[in-house]
């Protein structure tokens, strides 16, 4: 497989599962998700982190076999794209960055302070 291919079925990773979860403007979980984790943990990680850490562990899981899987490598190339687009403009993607959710996305889930992303 070539680097383009690679790419080209990341990018459409990419749109699947947009299209699985019925957003127009793609998947982009990130944010709550780093949210939520730096209530729970009193970190504060940027969205780009969050990113880049998914970016690590797809890494880690090609590295536990002599030549990873497809799917690694292609989820992998998609998190850094996301990152990437993350920080296009983004000053929530500023390490550091304080991620805030609005609890109305999540009725009767939360019980801690949780922000929405500015």
């Amino acid at each position: 497989m070539k680097a383009q291919d690679i790419l080209r079925q990341s990018a459409q990773h990419i749109d699947d599962r947009a299209a699985a979860r019925d957003q127009a403007e793609g998947e982009r979980s990130m944010a709550r998700t780093v949210a939520a984790f730096n209530a729970l943990t009193g970190h504060q990680l940027s969205e780009r982190d969050g990113w880049l850490f998914m970016v690590q562990l797809k890494m880690a899981r090609a590295c536990t076999t002599p030549t990873g899987i497809p799917d690694d490598y292609e989820d992998g190339a998609s998190y850094v794209a996301l990152a990437g687009e993350c920080v296009a403009g983004n000053d929530n993607a500023k390490p550091g960055a304080i991620v805030i959710v609005d609890k109305k996305q999540f009725p009767g889930r939360w019980n801690w302070p949780i922000w929405k992303v500015r």
